[in-house]
């Protein structure tokens, strides 16, 4: 890839999801923490991935959402460290990339 093809594509990445954090505040919910960079989506309930709803992260996902192909209401943001307590809490840190395939 060339290098003004990467930033170009850096460039649209970067937009996409600056779109998609002002479409949730561009804060974290639950500590209101606003920095972009540790600013991450996160699956409400991540029960509906182990029954095959399993959508794949980045920039993909950004579309989807804002295009509207998946609902927002089952997206959140939050910072990277509210983000790693609520995992743990749910205990959805135990959940192996195996049970999320879908056949």
């Amino acid at each position: 890839m060339k290098k003004s093809n990467q930033f170009n594509c850096c460039k649209y990445k970067k937009s996409i999801k600056s779109k998609l954090l002002a479409l949730f505040d561009s804060k974290c919910c639950k500590c209101g923490f606003n920095d972009q960079r540790a600013l991450q989506i996160d699956h409400i309930n991540r029960a509906d991935l182990k029954k095959g709803n399993y959508r794949r992260g980045g920039t993909g996902l950004y579309i989807s959402i804002l295009n509207r192909e998946v609902p927002r209401k089952d997206y959140q943001l939050l910072c990277a460290n509210c983000n790693w307590i609520k995992r743990f809490e749910n205990k959805e840190h135990t959940i192996k990339k195996e049970s999320l395939m879908v056949p």
